[in-house]
This record gives structure tokens, sequence and C-alpha cells, in this order.
């Protein structure tokens, strides 16, 4: 794949939660070097702040700010590029202070989040805690009174093996979105959840694509990790 960006959509999530990141960060050229330049920017970042204290209530002010700034979107969860667009809605004089905080830290309301968890098919014993044909992906979103919300399930990064909202699969209570999908096939699953005020954008160009798309249109997007079925 080139210009690969699931170190800035995923990688950094799975850094984030402590998880452990697969095979693909290691051996694509593309993640590693992103991998590379945020840990500069992070070795850089506490230089600078070293001898500086944020003031007193900075955090509810910064997203006081952004959210009076414009549509919401995924600027902090959805990587290198929503980071930028988001950090040029904080004022410069706060970018030492908060920079290394923000960037990982929700704002004190409430936000979309997806939980993902497989349950088994009823099938023979397994051995370790892999996935395997026939168990159940259960996925639980909360759409953070966004309008429009929409939990999708990518197989091996191309195929859409689920797309739903309000229709079964699906079913959205209010606030909270719930989906099933049966793993039938061999590979890697990646669930996503997307929401946002305005509609959502039609997906068709694989994983990647179509969540840089939903980015860009100011969706939230939410990359938990994978689910390897063998």
């Amino acid at each position: 794949m080139s210009n690969c960006t699931r170190f800035e959509m995923e990688g950094l999530l799975a850094l984030e939660a402590g998880d452990e990141l697969d095979r693909h960060f290691d051996e694509c050229p593309d993640c590693r070097a992103a991998r590379a330049e945020y840990r500069r920017l992070g070795e850089a970042i506490a230089v600078a702040g070293a001898d500086k204290s944020p003031p007193e209530g900075w955090q509810k002010r910064v997203w006081s700010e952004i959210r009076q700034s414009g549509p919401r979107s995924a600027w902090w969860r959805g990587g290198w590029k929503g980071w930028r667009r988001g950090w040029a809605l904080v004022p410069v004089g706060l970018a030492a202070i908060v920079a290394a905080t923000v960037l990982l830290t929700p704002p004190p309301e409430r936000v979309p989040e997806l939980v993902a968890r497989v349950e088994p098919g009823g099938g023979p014993v397994r051995r370790g805690a892999e996935a395997q044909p026939g168990d159940r992906l259960v996925l639980e979103a909360s759409t953070g009174g966004l309008a429009n919300a929409e939990l999708r399930v990518y197989l091996n990064e191309r195929e859409l093996a689920l797309r739903c909202s309000t229709e079964a699969p699906c079913e959205r209570r209010g606030d909270k979105l719930r989906g099933e999908l049966v793993l039938t096939a061999i590979g890697t699953y990646q669930p996503v959840f997307l929401a946002a005020d305005e509609p959502l954008p039609e997906p068709g160009e694989g994983l990647d694509a179509d969540a840089a798309t939903a980015m860009r249109r100011g969706a939230v997007v939410e990359l938990p990790k994978a689910i390897e079925v063998r």
C-alpha cells in the first residue's frame, strides 16, 4: 500500500490504549517513518515545555474555543491529518503547553466512542484468544449526541463486510448504536464507527480512503483494534 496511514488512524490509538502493535507497523516503511516522526515530536514537546506549567482551567478554555470555531471533527482521534486540522484552532500561545496533552485527552463532555468485542460462536474449543470463523463481532457505540452515526466493518481493508445505522443488523436507541457481524471468513476485520452532524459520505474506496474522506467532511472516525480471524 502506498502512502499508508494506518499508524495515524490505528497505531496511535493502540499505543494510547496500551495495546501491542501488530506486525504491519514493523514491516510497513510508511508506518515506521510516521512512528519515528511522532516520537521526535513528543521528545521536542517534552523539552519545549519542561519549564512551563499550564494555567489553571486551561483545558476548559481550549475546548470551549475549539467548539466555537467550526464543525466538530475527529481532529483529536483521527491521526496526523486530523491533528493538524484541529491544532490550527488552538491559540498559538498555548501550543507548547497543551500539545502533549490535548492530543490524547478527550474533551470534558460526551464524545462518540466505540467498543468492539468477540463472542464465541459455539464451535470447537479454541486455543488462545484469537477469533475463529463462526464467532460474532459485537459493536456498541455512543454517538455523543451527533445526528448521523454508522457502523462499518472492513475485511482486509477493502471489502465492506458490514455497514448499517438504524436497520438490521444494527439497532439505534437514542444515543446508543449496536450491531453484530458473524465472522465467516479468515482475515482481518477492522471495525469503524463514524458520526457527524451532517450526512456521512458513501463508502467504496477501502478503509483508508473512506476514513480520510469522512474526516475531511468533519466526521468523527473511531477505529478500535482490528480483529484477526484464523
